[in-house]
């Protein structure tokens, strides 16, 4: 997932089945996964380890076997410790479209956002959890009519969180909206301007926040200062400069905004553990 842009635009699955599932360990490039959002829903599946799942800054603690699901629109982000888990992200008009009938009028409310799935859900919610546990294995082996099977337990997963009264209206105070917006605005500045000279008094104009407000909401929401999400952005991109042939460290570090280039190695450390130098030696030997 890409973590330089709260609003992720990763296409997931194919055009004629929009779904996918990601298996996340610690060796993953984003095991700890960074604050985004996306309008598909996202099942989230611990198998090992406990997960902290920050959904609209509302922390849910996950153990292994246990599931939440992440409606679309929401910002999340997560937390592992010594976790293995797994992602199943998916569109939910596939399994509607647009038209009216007995199955749209119950998905499409979940699609536009006006109704929201419950968050947490354990292996005492009986034929619900076998319905999802049964998502995460077919899309695991995807046999030859995996897409068929997906879809009718998804169909079955959506009529047993109606039953069970685990979906209801949206609801978002006023405050809440303010300080949603607040949040996305200075993560989509930084998404499209990291590169230029950014301070923070630059990021708490743009969230029309005085400074020290804005940073103890954006921590509240992202476990990170404005700052630290600029430099993260920053370091992630120079990352990818790095993996490209015939780019130097000084080009990567001025590329993506600082001008000090020894400042730039002790950043670059802090959020990947090794030097610029160190970084691109790995590559390198990763590429034979």
């Amino acid at each position: 997932m890409s973590n330089n842009d709260y609003y992720e635009k990763k296409k997931h699955g194919t055009d004629d089945f929009p779904a996918e599932l990601y298996s996340v360990e610690e060796k993953h490039p984003h095991y700890v996964m960074p604050l985004h959002r996306h309008s598909e829903i996202e099942f989230v599946q611990v198998i090992s380890g406990r997960l902290e799942l920050y959904l609209d800054n509302v922390m849910y603690s996950l153990s292994a076997g246990d599931i939440a699901i992440v409606n679309g629109g929401t910002l999340h982000r997560a937390d592992p410790y010594d976790c293995f888990y797994r992602c199943f992200v998916f569109d939910p008009d596939m399994l509607c479209g647009r038209k009216n009938g007995s199955v749209s009028k119950y998905i499409l409310p979940i699609v536009d956002g006006e109704a929201r799935i419950t968050c947490h859900i354990g292996a005492n919610d009986g034929m619900l959890y076998s319905a999802l546990c049964a998502v995460f294995g077919l899309m695991g082996r995807k046999n030859r009519f995996f897409e068929i099977e997906v879809t009718a337990k998804l169909i079955e997963a959506i009529g047993l969180f109606y039953s069970d009264g685990l979906i209801e209206q949206a609801k978002e105070t006023r405050n809440d909206k303010r300080r949603r917006q607040a949040i996305t605005s200075v993560i989509d500045k930084i998404s499209e301007s990291y590169s230029e000279r950014l301070t923070l008094a630059d990021l708490a104009c743009t969230a029309g926040l005085n400074e020290k407000y804005l940073c103890r909401i954006f921590r509240e929401y992202t476990g990170q200062t404005p700052i630290d999400r600029l430099n993260s952005t920053r370091i992630d991109n120079a990352c990818k400069l790095l993996a490209q042939k015939g780019v130097s460290v000084t080009e990567a570090a001025l590329s993506v905004g600082f001008d000090d280039l020894s400042w730039f190695s002790r950043v670059f450390k802090k959020h990947k553990g090794v030097s610029p130098k160190e970084y691109r030696k790995r590559i390198d030997e990763m590429s034979f």
